[in-house]
């Protein structure tokens, strides 16, 4: 909670836009001093970005690009299978999570925080804004669930990895980051509980906590 696992996927993110940006400024210089690729055969495959290409036609890129003010926004950025997914997972997430976090664009994410109105002090780490509780995100090769109570709580982290290995799937589990590859990964059932198991309340008494033992 204190080092913003969520901030730094955030700012590695922004580091990877901007190095391409410079790759692209690169090209298009080479291209202006007569240097030219060679272009594709019809029917092959090409990468532009993170964005696929197959022939003439492209794909949308699974981690979206840009700054979104919208969960809506951010799912149609996504390309249909994907957005299939996060839709699938939102879901679950939405019906199970208690009513007073707000779900919003969070670190250019979908996220859930705790809203100013319930707690006017804001995050530590950036006052200006809400607290962070779960977000959602589509990355490069994987989709990406971020649990900021698991990450501080010993005892809810347990909890979570015993229940996850009863039903057998593989966990790819970093600090507060659940890798999934596809849908398919996802035990919805315990993400859902996992959800419904930590109120607005018990999360704020947890993060409070934690900020008074620093």
């Amino acid at each position: 909670l204190y080092t913003d696992p969520m901030a730094k996927k955030a700012r590695r993110s922004r580091a990877g836009t901007s190095a391409s940006s410079k790759r692209s400024a690169s090209g298009r210089a080479s291209t202006a001093r007569g240097t030219t690729a060679a272009p594709p055969r019809t029917g092959s495959t090409t990468r532009t970005g993170s964005t696929t290409r197959v022939g003439s036609k492209a794909t949308r890129p699974t981690k979206p690009t840009g700054r979104f003010t919208s969960v809506e926004q951010y799912l149609q950025a996504l390309p249909p299978e994907r957005r299939g997914a996060l839709e699938r997972l939102r879901a679950v997430i939405n019906r199970h999570i208690d009513p007073g976090f707000r779900e919003q664009i969070s670190y250019n994410m979908i996220g859930w925080v705790v809203p100013h109105e319930t707690y006017p002090a804001g995050y530590h780490c950036d006052p200006s804004l809400p607290v962070p509780f779960a977000a959602l995100a589509s990355q490069k090769n994987a989709i990406s669930l971020y649990f900021t109570h698991l990450y501080g709580s010993e005892e809810e982290m347990a909890w979570f990895q015993a229940e996850w290995a009863k039903t057998g799937k593989r966990l790819d589990m970093g600090k507060s980051c659940v890798r999934l590859k596809s849908i398919e990964e996802a035990p919805l059932d315990l993400i859902g509980r996992a959800m419904k198991r930590v109120t607005v309340k018990k999360y704020l008494a947890q993060y409070e906590k934690m900020l008074s033992s620093r």
